[in-house]
């Protein structure tokens, strides 16, 4: 692991349960690279969140922005206790605005970090929060190190999955991924299509080049879907990363990487590091 590639980490937790989940694989990167990590939790708007056609009274919104403080307080004492514990260095956000979504202003108060890492959409995250992974990915200009909410997840870096299908968004995410790879690290490129294929080894020999060790596969895409390929073939081997590159309309909220990054985000199974 490149220790000087990483000064700051961002984590983005939507929920107080999220946090030690989240804390629990930022925490071994953090402490690694001897960065800083910085928790992030953007405060709803009661006036985005109102109903205009029904009067809001004074007492409602006073009542819902104490619950948003007091969520947000939580959230903050949990990060500090479990920063503490795990002696890193950290630094808590939690940007308010009066009528401002607050999925904007997380991206916001992440953009600055060397990486962000955050959560795998999850049905227990409020609406209010309006938490969204593919925004984040698509807007923060970041690599994005997503953790599924099922399972339990430490240490990535020593067995990863690299898709590549020969794009510029596959390129920039196997490049972002060298700060987070172990000394030593078992790397296995997984060509995606046929468009990575005739690439694919000259990727595997860029990579090799920073003293990994890399071999080259490809998914056959015929049979299953190939999200479904991806992930089942990271479970054969082991991998405790997935990288992917993700490109998209943000507008329409859609990613598409030959259909698969729309599938990872619901199916993933390991924590994916996504780059767009």
């Amino acid at each position: 692991m490149d220790a000087a590639a990483l000064r700051t980490i961002a984590v983005h937790i939507p929920t107080e349960e999220l946090t030690e989940r989240l804390l629990d694989v930022a925490g071994p990167l953090a402490s690694a690279c001897h960065a800083r990590i910085v928790g992030v939790h953007a405060l709803p708007s009661v006036v985005v969140y109102a109903d205009v056609t029904v009067p809001v009274s004074a007492e409602f919104i006073m009542a819902q922005q104490e619950s948003f403080q007091k969520t947000a307080k939580a959230i903050g004492e949990r990060f500090r206790a479990r920063a503490s514990f795990l002696g890193l260095e950290s630094e808590w956000r939690a940007p308010e605005s009066d009528a401002g979504a607050p999925m904007p202003m997380a991206i916001d108060a992440c953009r600055t970090a060397d990486l962000v890492v955050a959560s795998q959409w999850d049905d227990s995250i409020p609406a209010s929060s309006g938490y969204s992974p593919a925004d984040l990915v698509m807007a923060v200009g970041r690599p994005v190190l997503l953790v599924p909410t099922a399972g339990r997840f430490g240490e990535v870096g020593r067995n990863v999955v690299v898709t590549w299908n020969g794009s510029r968004e596959s390129a920039r995410a196997a490049f972002d991924a060298l700060p987070l790879l172990q000394d030593n690290a078992q790397v296995h490129l997984l060509s995606v299509g046929d468009d990575g294929a005739e690439s694919a080894q000259a990727m595997a020999d860029a990579l090799a080049r920073h003293g990994l060790s890399v071999e080259v596969a490809t998914a056959h895409g015929s049979e299953i879907p190939p999200a479904d390929e991806i992930l089942s073939r990271s479970a054969d081997l082991g991998a405790d990363l997935i990288v992917m590159g993700c490109y998209g309309h943000s507008r329409m909220r859609e990613t598409v990487f030959g259909g698969v990054t729309s599938s990872m985000l619901r199916q993933m199974t390991a924590p994916v590091l996504m780059s767009h």
